[in-house]
């Protein structure tokens, strides 16, 4: 799957495209799961009360943690662009690359918001990190398809 690296993409190609396809994973980072938490909340709205544990408090609670989402995410994504950013410029802007920096940057982010990280919270913050890499660098995979090229892109002159 040429067109989806893991690790190294073309610098050429990422030089040209600039910083549009991480600006596209951070709107993709934020606001998709923010349409799904409301998405979620409607969705729980409309379904029956009944006592506690029922359905409609997990998909409630479920909307709610992503709707929430965003006050994790955004400082998260204030350091991401960045550092994708230099590091694709290098050469590294693959999948695999934007997890380790999405679980890497989870894990401390969960650390600072607790106050006195522990390792539970730091692995907690890595998980939490995990799906939000995915968001990342599927949003800049498709923001910018040319700039994931493996090798240069000739001129489309």
């Amino acid at each position: 799957m040429t067109g989806w690296p893991a690790v190294r993409t073309s610098p050429e190609a990422m030089r040209a495209a600039g910083l549009r396809p991480f600006l596209w994973a951070a709107g993709t980072m934020l606001l998709l799961p923010l349409l799904c938490g409301a998405a979620l909340l409607a969705l729980g709205s409309l379904m029956p009360v009944a006592p506690e544990p029922s359905a409609r408090a997990i998909v409630e609670g479920m909307g709610l943690v992503l709707v929430t989402s965003g006050i994790i995410t955004a400082p998260v994504a204030a350091l991401a662009v960045p550092l994708s950013y230099v590091a694709a410029r290098r050469g590294y802007g693959g999948w695999a690359v934007a997890l380790l920096g999405a679980v890497v940057l989870g894990g401390l982010a969960m650390g600072v918001l607790a106050g006195r990280p522990s390792p539970g919270t730091m692995i907690s913050g890595a998980a939490y990190g995990l799906p939000f890499g995915l968001l990342y660098w599927l949003g800049a995979r498709l923001g910018a398809p040319l700039a994931f090229a493996t090798e240069a892109v000739p001129d489309q002159a």
